[in-house]
């Protein structure tokens, strides 16, 4: 089974508040091509599908018609979970007439964390994803008046971990791949991440992690990384634009992750096109004039510093 990990697209994301939803348009026209031409069986987008709880109109515009295109034009299912960016309410409301297309979003829990699992069949092989989204600390922890911060961390990782137990008792396939979107401790977050940490502590550990499954799909952080660990991969695609010129210096990722029965688990980084650069210049006034005339700063984002 073919799968593309992907998260932390940002729709809607503006930087200096100069609008990219064009390089949006062509990441998802780049994706889809991407998706028919790999032969992938099942795209993951592990959170933060939107920049903001309220994107603009023609954000949710960009989503929704990739999400029909998807739908039209191939036979790849589609998992995905809001992150710490998204309203979980708003991505999940037309989660039943997705599910018809062979898209599956989960917003949060809502009886049991059973109700996150997603069972799907491609290439003879069935598949189980655990579609666990960002929970704060409120949707999963009773309040307890003046806990301290470490003891609440505590409690929030026991609590993940009894989620984690429940999805996986109610996991039965041949291949198991887990979602999430959150900080975990080994990772390295960039300038652009909205830390998701409780007590200041990395909610997440390693060894918090089941380890009766085959790959961990995570997002949040915006460079492409794997977290050392015993046990399956642990893996963050990272953001496929740069949401800074800070992270204009590394390559964007997604990653073609091939599961089977009869195969290890192998893993291939896909380098996403830059539609757009962004550039940091600095000097003086009478530099940047110069530059400014004789540059090539057509297309480009220019971050000038004096």
């Amino acid at each position: 089974m073919r799968i593309l990990h992907t998260s932390d697209w940002h729709i809607g994301k503006k930087i200096y508040g100069e609008d990219r939803l064009d390089e949006h348009a062509r990441f998802l026209d780049w994706l889809l091509e991407t998706i028919i031409n790999r032969d992938v069986d099942v795209l993951l987008v592990s959170g933060d599908v939107f920049d903001s709880s309220m994107p603009p109109a023609r954000a949710t515009d960009l989503y929704y018609r990739f999400l029909f295109n998807l739908y039209e034009k191939t036979r790849t299912h589609a998992v995905i979970i809001a992150g710490n960016h998204d309203s979980a309410v708003r991505l999940a409301a037309p989660g039943q007439f997705l599910k018809m297309a062979r898209m599956h979003v989960v917003g949060g829990i809502r009886d049991s964390a059973k109700d996150c699992v997603v069972h799907l069949d491609a290439n003879g092989q069935t598949a189980a994803f655990a579609a666990v989204p960002y929970l704060n600390e409120s949707d999963i922890l009773p309040h307890i008046p003046l806990e301290a911060e470490i003891e609440r961390s505590l409690r929030y990782r026991e609590a993940m971990k009894r989620i984690y137990d429940e999805c996986l008792s109610a996991m039965d396939a041949d291949i198991k791949v887990f979602m999430g979107h959150y900080f975990i401790q080994g990772g390295t977050s960039g300038d652009s991440e909205r830390l998701v940490q409780i007590g200041g502590i990395a909610p997440v550990r390693t060894d918090d992690l089941p380890g009766d499954v085959d790959y961990i799909a995570l997002g949040h952080l915006h460079s492409p990384q794997q977290i050392k660990g015993d046990g399956c991969p642990v893996m963050y695609p990272g953001s496929p634009l740069p949401l800074s010129f800070k992270e204009a210096e590394y390559d964007k990722k997604v990653l073609l992750v091939d599961l089977g029965t009869d195969v290890a688990c192998n893993i291939e980084e896909v380098t996403v096109p830059v539609f757009r650069k962004l550039v940091r210049v600095k000097g003086t006034p009478d530099d940047l004039t110069q530059l400014a005339n004789f540059g090539d700063w057509k297309d480009k984002y220019i971050e000038a510093k004096v």
